[in-house]
């Protein structure tokens, strides 16, 4: 139980510190490094970073640290959120949602019908002169088209979402229910138990 329970706790910490406490601190040091020099304030802040640095400011590297791990409980805890933000399930009843729904719903319907018109015009001139560098070029463009619609978009116009990131993620979420007819969603964790046991 003991060795269950440690196994636990060092996935939970190495997940939060990849995951949030080292974004977190390259970000605090990016912004420290490029925004501070445009601040009005830049030569007290500087003063103050040298003092930090060098260890005679121990309430400043305090309150840095504070921040930082203030801003990696948040990231941490709002993961899932953020996430479902800026992949458009929060906001797709809104206008704006429906409007980019709409907008995003005709492309892919625009991109299926290229996609099936170059594989007629694939199919039909196939027969006729298989040496032609015009059916060549077809196919791939068709193969393209078909690489775009199978990694960026879902299958269905129903589950499209108003944001790229969240086609991409519903993409590969529905794909496994398309070319294996089993749901990933349900099945992955329990593959993942598979492989790792």
């Amino acid at each position: 139980m003991n060795s269950l329970l440690t196994a636990i706790s060092g996935q939970f910490a190495k997940a939060i510190a990849l995951g949030t406490l080292f974004p977190v601190i390259i970000l605090a040091v990016l912004n420290i490094i490029f925004v501070a020099p445009l601040l009005p304030q830049t030569a007290f802040l500087a003063d103050k970073l040298q003092l930090i640095a060098v260890g005679d400011e121990k309430w400043g590297a305090v309150a840095f640290l504070f921040v930082v791990l203030v801003i990696t409980a948040l990231l941490y805890h709002l993961n899932i959120p953020i996430t479902k933000l800026y992949e458009g399930y929060s906001w797709m009843d809104s206008i704006i949602g429906r409007w980019a729904i709409r907008r995003k719903q005709a492309k892919l319907k625009k991109l299926q019908s290229f996609l099936a018109a170059a594989v007629a015009m694939q199919s039909e001139w196939k027969p006729a002169d298989p040496n032609d560098p015009l059916a060549a070029d077809v196919g791939t463009e068709a193969t393209d088209l078909a690489q775009i619609l199978n990694s960026l978009w879902p299958y269905d116009v129903s589950d499209v979402l108003p944001t790229r990131l969240g086609n991409g993620i519903c993409c590969f979420e529905l794909y496994p229910m398309q070319a294996y007819g089993m749901d990933a969603i349900v099945l992955w964790p329990r593959l993942v138990a598979a492989s790792c046991g």
